[in-house]
C-alpha cells in the first residue's frame, strides 16, 4: 500500500512512500555523523513498534568561550 504524505507548501501527491526506499538514508547519516566525530545508535522493540535513533556529536572546543 502506498502512503501519501504532505509537506508544508507541497501538494499531497508530491511525496509518496511505499516502504521500499533505496535504503541509503541511514548510511548517509552515519557517514556524515562519523565524519564529524560522532556516532549513530539505533534501537527497536520489534517489527511495527517504531524505531529510536540517537545521533551524538562532539561539542566544538570554542562552542563555550570563557568570558
Amino acid at each position: 500500500a502506498v502512503q501519501r504524505m504532505s509537506v508544508a507548501g507541497q501538494e499531497p501527491h508530491a511525496i509518496t512512500f511505499n516502504g521500499l526506499g533505496l535504503g541509503l538514508g541511514l548510511t548517509v547519516v552515519r557517514e556524515l555523523v562519523e565524519a564529524h566525530g560522532g556516532s549513530v545508535l539505533a534501537s527497536s522493540r520489534g517489527a511495527g513498534l517504531g524505531s529510536k535513533f540517537v545521533v551524538t556529536l562532539p561539542i566544538a572546543a570554542d562552542a563555550h568561550p570563557q568570558a
